[in-house]
């Protein structure tokens, strides 16, 4: 992706759950809390957020997240399901939740 978008082209990726994010606090980057941001966006009754984040220390992307109709939110959860059960497994409380959003990653701002 960083090769990509140094060569003046565009990428949107769809987020996997189990990467992890950083955001710039004092200079510094630190673990991005997306769960805490999406649930505190829930209770604000938001249904689209965007975030400027990092992936890598020199690699910013953008965080686009939408809130997913409930029946596609419960199609997700029943596929999730089955795909955890047959491997043996069940899906972590973060997984469950962040199928309610669709989340996407593209380059970061300017």
């Amino acid at each position: 992706m960083q090769e990509l978008s140094g060569q003046g082209s565009y990428f949107v990726s769809r987020y996997n759950h189990r990467t992890d994010l950083y955001a710039e606090k004092d200079e510094k980057l630190v673990k991005f809390d997306l769960l805490k941001e999406l649930r505190s966006a829930i209770v604000t009754g938001i249904d689209f957020c965007e975030y400027e984040l990092y992936l890598l220390p020199n690699q910013k992307v953008r965080l686009i997240a939408e809130k997913a109709p409930d029946d596609v939110t419960e199609k997700r959860r029943i596929k999730a399901n089955k795909t955890a059960k047959k491997k043996g497994r069940k899906p972590t409380q973060k997984h469950v939740f962040l199928l309610g959003w669709s989340l996407y990653i593209t380059e970061g701002c300017a």
